[in-house]
This record gives C-alpha cells, sequence and structure tokens, in this order.
C-alpha cells in the first residue's frame, strides 16, 4: 500500500512538473509574440513618420519652387538674362564632384554663342 501512494504521488509530481513546463513554455511563445507585434507596430510607426517627413519637405520644396517661379515671372527677364543666369549656374555645376554634367539643349545654344563672341573678341584685338 505504500508502495502504491508512493507511485502515486511519483505521477502526481511528474504530471505537475509536466504542467509547469508546458505553462512555462506557453508563456514564453506569448510573450515572443507580443515582443514581435511590438516591433512591427514600432516599424509601421517609424515608416508612417518617416513619409510624413518626406512629404513635409517635399511639400516645402514645392513651395520654394512656386515661390521662385513668381519671382521670376514677376521680374520678366529677358532672354539674356536668362542666358547668363544658365552659365552661371552651369559654372557652379561644373565646380561640384561629378564627372559627368548634362547640358540641357537651350544651354548649348548659349554655349555656341559665347564660341562666336569669343571669335568676334579676337579678330577685334587683331
Amino acid at each position: 500500500m505504500n508502495a502504491e501512494r508512493n507511485k502515486r504521488a511519483l505521477i502526481l509530481q511528474a504530471e505537475g512538473e509536466k504542467q509547469s513546463a508546458v505553462t512555462l513554455a506557453e508563456g514564453k511563445k506569448e510573450a515572443a509574440i507580443l515582443e514581435a507585434e511590438a516591433d512591427r507596430e514600432s516599424k509601421i510607426r517609424r515608416a508612417a513618420g518617416e513619409a510624413e517627413a518626406i512629404q513635409t519637405i517635399a511639400e516645402a520644396k514645392a513651395k520654394e519652387v512656386k515661390m521662385i517661379y513668381d519671382a521670376m515671372k514677376k521680374a520678366d527677364p529677358n532672354d539674356k538674362i536668362v542666358q547668363l543666369k544658365s552659365l552661371e549656374a552651369l559654372e557652379e555645376i561644373a565646380q561640384g564632384d561629378a564627372n559627368k554634367v548634362f547640358i540641357p539643349f537651350e544651354a548649348t545654344k548659349t554655349l555656341a554663342s559665347l564660341g562666336a563672341i569669343k571669335e568676334v573678341m579676337k579678330d577685334e584685338k587683331k
């Protein structure tokens, strides 16, 4: 009879340990799931914040471009001023670190006229 009680006690103890291990494992599983969900939520919020910042910057740049465009329209520049400003911008671009410069087609006309002016100036100096 004593052996029977010891046997039942061991079985109950083993089942208790088993249940404890299962409960512990389920707790760890739920914690991992919650942590993953929190990490996902954090990434979503960070991405939304970055998207909002990008949108704000883009809107500010659009306002800047519109202000400059409106100012240029109001100033009503002639072709010579536009050509001069194009050359100044081209000079600034050439000072950069890039090893390739793309010149708009309109600027090539200006550059060609500068070449012609240079030749005329050479002829006048002679």
